[in-house]
Parts: structure tokens; sequence; C-alpha cells
């Protein structure tokens, strides 16, 4: 079985490809709130996952895919 931090990490890592990848199918998805929450709470996960086991390369990267993913959210809400 594996650690818990890793299944934490592995979902999180799912949401943030998975955001990713709706997006580059062109469904639209890049436009819309739940693509920066979804990575948001990808690279969040993530993080909680590399407090277990420290990794500063893949700290950095979730930090700015969390900054991105605020600027995302702010931009959805000015435009509504």
């Amino acid at each position: 079985m594996f650690p818990l931090p890793d299944i934490i990490g592995v979902f999180g890592v799912f949401l943030c490809v998975g955001a990713y990848a709706l997006k580059e199918l062109n469904h639209g998805f890049g436009d819309r709130l739940a693509y920066s929450l979804m990575n948001m709470i990808g690279a969040f996960l993530v993080v909680l996952s590399l407090l277990f086991d420290w990794n500063l390369a893949a700290m950095v990267q979730e930090v700015i895919w969390i900054t991105i993913g605020c600027y995302g959210l702010y931009n959805s809400y000015k435009r509504s």
C-alpha cells in the first residue's frame, strides 16, 4: 500500500494534468473558474505531499502553479 502523502500528491497531479488536458482538448475549459480551481487544489495537494518527502524543485513548481491559479481566480472574479 502507498503512504497517504503519496496518494494525496498523485491525486493532486491528476487534478493539474486533467485540467490542462481538458484545456488542450479545446473544451473551452481554460476560461472557466473550474480550471483555476483544479490547478490550485491539485498544486496544494502536491505541496502537502512534499511536506513529507521534500523536493525543492517540485515545491517551487507547485508554488508557481498556485500563484498562476490565484491570478486565474482573480481574472474570473473580475469578469463576473
